[in-house]
């Protein structure tokens, strides 16, 4: 038997691609989020009608097969990846009715004019989602009384309001992997990148995308059931990094509840861990500073050389539009420097990233953390050194 103080909780793991990622592979994840993001909203117009709500709360995989039988509705993508792609909009609608639901019970029970009467029956239908199916369609049952009718129609009304519209799609360009459409596994003896690798199933018949990991190990993705062909469901954001999310479950202890010690973050110092008091404090991120400067630096002569080149080229459009042309298409494209500028965020994230594993590790029994107001404010000195702290 397990101590009291000792639970399961569950972890959201973050890896991120490392920076070694082509421009080829970067693009080929984000058209297949692209139709993810298409799938998505073909199955959340199909399903959004109340005609489904029982079947979302309580019995989804019946949907899944029942869609199974009669043809994905998103032709550009396989059949396993419709599947995962519906079971992704099953559960945004799912959270939006058990939203809408929550909202009304909470309604019901600090409502007024409702008599005790109509509560009880009130919460009766939110808590069958049958009723509540039967409810919302409008359905007149000869067995209802006149109190059922008239709390059914005021349920109807706040319910589908309190839900909204149908979502809108996300700006940012994700889609979610099981376990048959990605792999992970190690490469002790590569050559360019010695590590973790994941491999997913692409938009092409029987091919993976190979993308290299940042951090060691591939714990994260271990099987659920012991099997080997067994992992858990993944997260994949494509942004200026590719970056996967994997939730788990972990053994931990719960923390005493008057722990507390506050956070000062720096610039040679990334984060300053105090329990109160001053004279003893613990750095992370000491050498992190250096290399901050190291990275600004870089890009304001970055920006700098790219501003005289620009000029450069204005001043010949009119002189020499082949040069011009050139240094157009050579010099000044977006694709160098948004690799330039995403390696420069992966370098910072790395070290921020690396100081707060570090204090988590080592300040396991802290329950409350208190942050200094993250928004920086530029101060009347320098504008290098607003450049640098800024980052």
């Amino acid at each position: 038997m397990l101590d009291e103080t000792v639970r399961f909780v569950p972890k959201t793991v973050r890896r991120d691609a490392a920076r070694g990622l082509t421009i080829s592979k970067h693009q080929q994840l984000r058209e297949l989020g692209i139709r993810f993001a298409h799938g998505r909203r073909r199955y959340l117009r199909v399903y959004w009608h109340p005609k489904h709500v029982e079947a979302i709360l309580t019995r989804q995989s019946k949907l899944v097969e029942q869609r199974r039988q009669l043809g994905w509705l998103s032709p550009r993508l396989s059949a396993h990846q419709n599947k995962v792609c519906m079971e992704s909009s099953l559960g945004i609608l799912r959270g939006g009715w058990q939203a809408a639901i929550r909202k009304t019970l909470v309604h019901v029970l600090h409502e007024a004019t409702l008599t005790d009467a109509e509560r009880d029956v009130a919460l009766r239908i939110l808590r069958d989602p049958r009723s509540l199916q039967t409810c919302l369609l409008g359905v007149k049952r000869g067995t209802a009384d006149a109190l059922e009718r008239r709390v059914s129609a005021r349920l109807r009304r706040f319910v589908l309001r309190s839900r909204g519209r149908l979502p809108r799609a996300s700006s940012h360009v994700w889609f979610d992997l099981d376990c048959n459409l990605y792999r992970a596994f190690l490469r002790e003896n590569d050559r360019q990148f010695r590590g973790a690798w994941i491999a997913v199933t692409g938009l092409q018949p029987r091919h993976r995308i190979y993308i290299p990991l940042s951090g060691v190990g591939i714990a994260e993705f271990a099987s659920r059931t012991r099997l080997p062909s067994s992992g858990p469901t993944i997260r994949v954001v494509v942004g200026e990094r590719v970056t996967f999310y994997a939730l788990i479950r972990v053994l931990t202890s719960r923390r005493p509840s008057g722990a507390a010690a506050g956070i000062d973050k720096g610039f040679n110092t990334l984060l300053t861990l105090s329990r109160g008091d001053p004279d003893v404090s613990v750095p992370y991120g000491v050498n992190a500073g250096a290399i901050i400067s190291e990275i600004a630096n870089s890009a304001i002569e970055r920006a700098t050389q790219r501003r005289r080149i620009a000029a450069h080229e204005r001043s010949l459009r009119n002189t020499n539009s082949a040069r011009s042309r050139r240094m157009r298409r050579n010099n000044l494209g977006a694709h160098r420097a948004g690799r330039r500028f995403r390696g420069d965020r992966a370098r910072l994230r790395e070290q921020v990233n690396a100081a707060l594993n570090k204090l988590f590790r080592e300040q396991f029994d802290v329950a409350h953390l208190f942050c200094e107001d993250l928004r920086f404010r530029a101060s009347p000195i320098a504008t290098s050194l607003n450049r640098r702290l800024g980052r």
